[in-house]
């Protein structure tokens, strides 16, 4: 059986690739492999659900329409926090 923890960050990738969509990095690949590639990299100093799900997310309010109140709804308010602190425009 799938562990909930392994489920609620799939479900923050998948929410992650939805929204920064056909987005590209200026390398050419998927933009979507930015943030893994950061949560990747935090995971190895945290292995907090809410940290590696903020990681994920880190970019989603600041290039894409998703917003820190869908963010709450999806997950919590803490990683909606987190996100909007890592955002450079903020559009709040």
């Amino acid at each position: 059986m799938i562990n909930a923890l392994i489920l609620i960050k799939l479900k923050s990738y998948i929410l992650c690739k939805k929204y920064h969509g056909n987005q590209k990095r200026d390398t050419g690949e998927p933009y979507y492999m930015h943030p893994l590639e950061v949560a990747h990299m935090v995971a190895d100093y945290s292995f907090k659900t809410d940290t590696i799900i903020t990681a994920i997310l880190h970019d989603t309010i600041e290039d894409t329409k998703l917003t820190k109140e869908k963010i709450a709804i999806e997950f919590n308010d803490n990683i909606a926090e987190q996100v909007l602190a890592l955002t450079r425009n903020r559009r709040w």
